[in-house]
């Protein structure tokens, strides 16, 4: 990724997405679900916007238990159809801080 165009952004977002926690009944166990969740979120936005890449990404933000995230994944299915694959990656990342905005309201 040494000239990667988008790696200021991702480096961003592997922060935010580090800084982020949970204030859960027991913060233990949400921390364990929130890095694992991290984890697969950066994996997916880290690589090159490929197709299959980006739709890990959409399935990577989707919380399972949540119609909300359910529905920013559709948002960003419809919005990467849109747009050129160059694109994606961009989308991706805005869609995945999205999410974890809404997941920390």
């Amino acid at each position: 990724m040494a000239n990667h165009p988008n790696r200021s952004v991702t480096k961003q977002l592997l922060n935010d997405l580090l800084a982020y926690e949970t204030d859960g009944a027991n913060p233990t166990d949400g921390r364990r679900v929130i890095r694992n969740e991290r984890l697969r979120i950066v994996a997916a936005i880290a690589r090159d916007a490929k197709r299959s890449d980006t739709e890990r990404a959409i399935k990577a933000i989707k919380h399972p238990a949540s119609n909300q995230g359910q529905a920013q994944a559709a948002a960003m299915r419809d919005e990467l159809a849109r747009l050129p694959a160059a694109d994606h990656l961009s989308v991706v990342i805005a869609h995945a801080r999205a999410t974890l905005k809404a997941w920390s309201a």
